[in-house]
């Protein structure tokens, strides 16, 4: 994934997806369909595509070919990084809330 130009997730249906947090998490480019959960997730570096037109994924494609380039991003690493940990220690402070009842 680190070597990808992107990440396309072009599903027609499913939950929560991990690929979209892995790529997250690398700071990747990620090409999703419109599905409410990919909206929901609404990763940094993503565009979304009318998940049953396969037209529009093309010209995405075609739009984005020429700005994407292979290998790892380490810029964009490190901030995934940085964001990641910030987001995971603010969903554990406000779990122990919950928890807590407050």
């Amino acid at each position: 994934m680190r070597r990808s130009l992107a990440v396309i997730q072009p599903s027609l249906f499913e939950g929560w997806s991990t690929l979209v947090e892995d790529a997250r998490c690398l700071g990747k480019r990620i090409i999703l369909s419109d599905l409410p959960v990919n909206i929901e997730q609404n990763p940094p570096n993503c565009i979304f595509f009318e998940r049953n037109s396969p037209d529009a994924l093309a010209s995405l494609l075609a739009d984005w070919w020429e700005n994407l380039s292979s290998g790892a991003d380490l810029e964009q690493e490190a901030i995934a990084k940085t964001n990641s940990k910030r987001e995971v220690k603010a969903f554990g402070y406000r779990f122990l809330e919950i928890a807590k009842g407050s």
